[in-house]
């Protein structure tokens, strides 16, 4: 997902807005916009805050495992959106009164696109490799718990990083401001593999392994922990697939031209991307809290992320022991 380049507010000619266009600004249209994007600033507020309390309690205060490896490193990509998101609007809320805008702010914008682009590519390469290595465990159980490598989910989210460098920086490369602006070729390349990878090589990927885990789910009732860690992985890229692709699709719409170019177009397009992504990115603290304390009486945040991410290993044991008793008694 992409949020439409900015810097085409105040470019002139083909895929830009004219001057015309940008001097229609009034008191009114002001308002509206900062109607529309307060909504927005709460929500990465609140994202932010809550990806920050989970960076929290995973670094200082959980028991660190494979599962957890992801997790923190998923909030840190979902901070990565929700911060470029919220320096984006309060550029498109307050780029109407800015008379004249200087080469530092426009390179400085194209940089916020990136780091957006960063973010949101890494976020998605992190879902689908939890998702995989859940459904692994699942088609694979005795491998998954004796055979996998120690460090794999390090050593993978290590490797998505560097994934998602390469790809960010293909498209700072291919992609600059002008390019894009401009739909030169090679930009318009870039943007179709973009697009290929977003629509058609992951969400596959994320099905196979989500309708995997429903199984599971539906077999194993009884296992609540199964359950709790697989439905936080389920309800997340079930929001993915809510938020995030069908906005993927506007954005390409947008940028090969089959939605008008006018700036109303633009400002629908700009708002919905940066809404649906901060929701996108803000909702998994709250997912795992509601999942956490389902049906149970939790102390707390602490103990809602500890009951979802704590290792298989020792909530066998937990579920063992009362067992145990039962029987010697």
């Amino acid at each position: 997902m992409e949020v439409p380049n900015i810097g085409s507010l105040n470019t002139t000619g083909q895929g830009g807005f004219n001057g015309t266009e940008l001097g229609n600004f009034t008191g009114d249209l002001f308002i509206l916009m900062l109607a529309l994007s307060c909504p927005s600033l709460l929500i990465c507020l609140l994202g932010i805050a809550g990806n920050g309390i989970v960076l929290w309690f995973l670094c200082l205060s959980l028991k660190r495992n494979k599962f957890t490896v992801y997790i923190l490193n998923l909030a840190v990509a979902d901070l990565t959106i929700l911060l470029s998101s919220f320096v984006a609007l309060l550029y498109i809320l307050f780029v109407p009164i800015v008379v004249e805008v200087s080469y530092f702010v426009t390179n400085a914008l194209f940089i916020l696109r990136l780091l957006f682009f960063f973010g949101f590519t890494t976020s998605l390469l992190l879902l689908t490799a939890i998702s995989v290595e859940r459904c692994l465990s699942v088609l694979f159980p005795i491998w998954h718990r004796c055979q996998r490598p120690k460090h794999q989910s390090s050593f993978i989210c290590a490797l998505l990083w560097m994934s998602s460098v390469l790809l960010t920086a293909l498209e700072c490369i291919i992609c600059s401001e002008e390019d894009y602006i401009y739909r030169s070729q090679d930009c318009t390349v870039m943007q179709i593999f973009i697009a290929i990878f977003y629509l058609l090589l992951i969400p596959p990927i994320m099905v196979f392994s989500s309708l995997t885990l429903i199984i599971k789910i539906w077999r194993t009732s009884q296992r609540r922990f199964s359950s709790r860690l697989y439905m936080v992985i389920i309800i997340t890229v079930i929001i993915f697939f809510i938020f995030s692709i069908p906005v993927q699709i506007l954005n390409m719409l947008w940028y090969f031209q089959v939605l008008s170019h006018r700036f109303v177009s633009f400002l629908v397009v700009c708002y919905l991307s940066i809404f649906c992504a901060s929701i996108n990115s803000a909702v998994n603290p709250f997912i795992y809290f509601l999942v956490g304390r389902h049906n149970r009486e939790v102390q707390g945040l602490k103990g809602a992320l500890h009951r979802v991410f704590k290792d298989e290993e020792e909530t066998r044991n937990e579920e063992e022991t009362p067992n145990l008793h039962v029987s010697r008694g």
